[in-house]
C-alpha cells in the first residue's frame, strides 16, 4: 500500500517539475537569467525549464494557458523572485510565475502583447502590442497606464507605424521600437518626448538611460539620437538582423551581442562604445525555411562574464572575454512541423526526418 503511495507521488513529482520529466521539452524560443546568476529560465512550448549554470534541469512550469505555444518574451523582476512570460496572442494571457514555489500566480489578460519587460523597480510590467503600451501591476494585474500610440504614422505611404518591442530607459522612460520609427516616452504624463526616424527597428533593449539597440542593426545615442554602427572589415551588427531576433546589451554597456539570422549560421558580438565587431561565433541549426519567429534568445549572466545563446536546438554558454564554448544543452524541439511528414510516424522517425530537413552550421 505505502509502496504504491510512494510511487505515485513520484509520478505526480515528475509530471508536474523536479528533477526528470514526464513530458517532452517543446520547442524553445526565449531565455533569461536569473539576477542572482544561479539559473537560467527557458520558455517552450509546454512550458518553463530552469537550468542550473551546468545545465542541469531543476526545475519547470507547465503553461498550458499558452495552448502550446511557445512565450516570445521571458523576463525575471529585479529581486528574482517573479518572472513573468507572454506570447503575442490575444487569447493568451501575460503568465507571472512565483520562481520559489514555481507555480502560476496571476494571468494577466494583455491583449497581443508583442513583448514585456519589468519595470527596474518595483513590481510594475510593460507590454507592447501593435499600437498600444500598457503598464501593469504584476501582482494584482491592474492596468495602471494605457498609452495609445495609434495617431503616430506616415501618411504618405499609409503605413501604420506597428509597435513591436520596448524597453525601460528608466524607471520613467521608455523606449519602444515601430516600423518607422524609435519613440521614447515619458510614462508618467504619457508624452512622446524624442523619435528617432528610421525603419525596420523590430527588437530593441535598451543599456540604462544612454543608449539602445535594434535588431535591425540600429544602435543610437539617447542624448542625441546619434547612430552609432560604424563599419566593420569583418561584418556589422546589420549582417546579423532580422526582425524579432534578439539582441542584448551586456551589463555593463560594454558589449552587444546579436543573436540574429540563423541562415548565416553565425552570430556577432559588438563592441559596446565604437559597435565594431569583436567576435563571430557559430551559431545553432540554420531555422526551418529561415523560419525566424524568435525573440529573446540572449541572456547575459548578472556579472557580465558569459552569455546563453539559445538557437533552434540547443543551448550554449560562451565566455564573454574569450568567446570560448563553455557547453552545449541539446534537448528542444523545431517549432513546426513540415505538411510532409507523417503524423502517424514514431517519435524516432519525426525526429530524424526533422534533423535530415536541417543543414548543421559549420564550424567557423
Amino acid at each position: 500500500m505505502y509502496r504504491w503511495i510512494a510511487l505515485l507521488t513520484l509520478a505526480l513529482v515528475l509530471v508536474s517539475g523536479g528533477a526528470g520529466y514526464a513530458q517532452e521539452r517543446g520547442w524553445a524560443t526565449a531565455i533569461a537569467w536569473s539576477p542572482d546568476g544561479d539559473n537560467i529560465a527557458v520558455g517552450s512550448s509546454t512550458g518553463v525549464w530552469f537550468f542550473d549554470t551546468e545545465f542541469n534541469e531543476t526545475g519547470f512550469v507547465a503553461t498550458p494557458e499558452l495552448a502550446g505555444m511557445a512565450p516570445d518574451s521571458i523576463d525575471w523582476n529585479a529581486e528574482g523572485d517573479l518572472f513573468a512570460i507572454s506570447l503575442r496572442n490575444n487569447d493568451a494571457p501575460i503568465l507571472i510565475i512565483s520562481a520559489q514555489s514555481l507555480h502560476v500566480i496571476n494571468r494577466i489578460p494583455a491583449d497581443i502583447p508583442l513583448s514585456l519587460r519589468w519595470r527596474p523597480e518595483e513590481n510594475i510590467i510593460l507590454s507592447v502590442s501593435f499600437f498600444e503600451v500598457v503598464v501593469w501591476d504584476a501582482l494584482t494585474g491592474e492596468e495602471l497606464i494605457h498609452i495609445d500610440l495609434s495617431d503616430i504614422h506616415e501618411p504618405d505611404a499609409r503605413h501604420f507605424n506597428h509597435l513591436y518591442s520596448g524597453c525601460w530607459l528608466n524607471n520613467d522612460l521608455i523606449a519602444l521600437a515601430g516600423d518607422y520609427d524609435i519613440i521614447i516616452v515619458r510614462v508618467s504624463d504619457q508624452e512622446v518626448v524624442k523619435t528617432f526616424g528610421n525603419s525596420g527597428t523590430g527588437a530593441i533593449d535598451c543599456y540604462q538611460d544612454e543608449k539602445l539597440a535594434t535588431s535591425y542593426g540600429l544602435v543610437f545615442d539617447i542624448d542625441d539620437g546619434r547612430r552609432l554602427v560604424k563599419d566593420s572589415h569583418l561584418a556589422t551588427l546589420d549582417d546579423y538582423a532580422f526582425e524579432y531576433v534578439s539582441v542584448a546589451w551586456s551589463p555593463d554597456g560594454s558589449k552587444i551581442v546579436a543573436n540574429g539570422n540563423g541562415g548565416l549560421c553565425r552570430f556577432g558580438v559588438f563592441d559596446g562604445d565604437t559597435i565594431e565587431i569583436i567576435a563571430e561565433l557559430q551559431g545553432s541549426y540554420s531555422r526551418v525555411h529561415d523560419y525566424l519567429r524568435y525573440a529573446d534568445s540572449v541572456a547575459w549572466h548578472p556579472d557580465g562574464s558569459r552569455f546563453a545563446t539559445l538557437g533552434q536546438f540547443d543551448i550554449r554558454l560562451w565566455d564573454a572575454e574569450t568567446f570560448t564554448l563553455l557547453r552545449r544543452f541539446a534537448g528542444f524541439d523545431v517549432p513546426f512541423y513540415p505538411s510532409s511528414m507523417d503524423e502517424n510516424w514514431s517519435e524516432a522517425e519525426r525526429i530524424e526526418y526533422l534533423h535530415s530537413h536541417h543543414v548543421k552550421c559549420p564550424e567557423l
